[in-house]
């Protein structure tokens, strides 16, 4: 297990920020997973003059600011404390934590990544199972089985382009369009040698493509597309008109272009995806006050806003602020294991490196 931290330290350094990071993830762990402290919800409600007492929740994960500053906002108003957070890529994350919790120190309350690493630390007895009540509430598709992670959020990895350059219609209407000699050094895309993300998502597409993976791929390096380490920049290039075409993440639709900007996205299915799974730690600092933050975490009050965002939202009801991401059929891109993390960044490098 120790070689999962070491991995997610380093690989989780170069993947974009995007709200979506990571690293390989650990081949299975030996042994059993250590005791881990029962669900966290009660029935009773919230003891609010503990939680007056414990002052305040700590929160480490993957989430970005505006989400951080929402969550604080809303336990500022409901219970009068405040939520510390640090906010990190997964292997900044992961590494924190385990170095904090080997060395006997309890100092976060609850986690945000995707449900592979909440594995991980559920393995390693850092985690506790969340309450019925609360994994009830999301679909099975999204709740972990062992009960200790629920996915609330999803960042759909998506071919963008822009309104203004590509006349309606001619828009990209699959994977294979990208290879049409038409987009010829008009392509920008969130390297997929680099960015984690993308390593998975290009190793489905490898697999579907199966004897004809090669072709496909060096037909697209023909293209000659422009690479960028982060989707940001390719969305912000896209938006900007500099690329009519761009390889990165949905919901910079919104927040990148904003209710009046330049880009659309093409729809798939199913829809890539990776995603944001949210947990508590088995050893809270602030136990009454973590509890109630899960209740909060994981309800339309504060995850609305985060549809507001743009993200798809697996809570019902939920609603994104892309009109065009709800409904579609999202679907995890695997974690690949340490070995075959490395073989595809070095298949990639291979035809898109040259």
């Amino acid at each position: 297990m120790k070689r999962f931290f070491a991995v997610c330290c380093v690989l989780g350094m170069i993947s974009a920020a995007c709200g979506s990071s990571g690293a390989a993830p650990p081949a299975s762990s030996a042994g059993s997973p250590k005791p881990a402290a029962s669900a966290a919800a009660s029935s009773a409600g919230p003891n609010l003059q503990a939680i007056k007492s414990e002052g305040k929740a700590v929160g480490y994960g993957v989430l970005v600011d505006s989400q951080w500053k929402t969550l604080n906002g809303l336990m500022q108003k409901r219970y009068g404390v405040p939520v510390e957070n640090f906010r990190g890529d997964t292997g900044a994350v992961v590494g924190r934590i385990d170095t904090e919790e080997q060395a006997g120190k309890h100092l976060w309350d609850m986690v945000v990544l995707e449900g592979a690493y909440q594995d991980g630390l559920a393995s390693q007895g850092y985690l506790q199972k969340l309450s019925p009540d609360l994994m009830g509430r999301f679909p099975e598709k999204w709740r972990d089985p062992k009960g200790y992670w629920v996915t609330f959020t999803l960042f759909p990895l998506a071919v963008l382009y822009n309104t203004d350059l590509v006349p309606k219609g001619q828009e990209p209407k699959s994977l294979d369009d990208l290879t049409d000699p038409r987009w010829k050094g008009k392509i920008a895309m969130t390297d997929p040698t680099l960015n984690e993300a993308f390593i998975r998502w290009f190793q489905v597409i490898r697999e579907e493509k199966g004897a004809k993976a090669d072709e496909y791929f060096k037909a697209l390096a023909a293209n000659n597309p422009t690479f960028f380490q982060s989707g940001l920049t390719v969305s912000t290039n896209v938006n900007q008109g500099q690329f009519p075409i761009g390889l990165g993440f949905m919901t910079h639709v919104l927040s990148v272009g904003g209710p009046n900007g330049h880009m659309g996205f093409m729809k798939q299915d199913p829809m890539p995806t990776t995603s944001g799974a949210f947990a508590l730690s088995a050893n809270p600092p602030h136990p009454n006050t973590a509890s109630a933050l899960a209740n909060l975490f994981l309800s339309p009050e504060y995850l609305q806003p985060s549809g507001d965002l743009g993200y798809p939202i697996t809570l019902p009801g939920i609603k994104s602020a892309i009109k065009e991401a709800n409904g579609l059929n999202y679907q995890d891109v695997p974690q690949l294991a340490p070995a075959k993390f490395k073989e595809a960044q070095t298949y990639f490098k291979g035809i898109f490196k040259k």
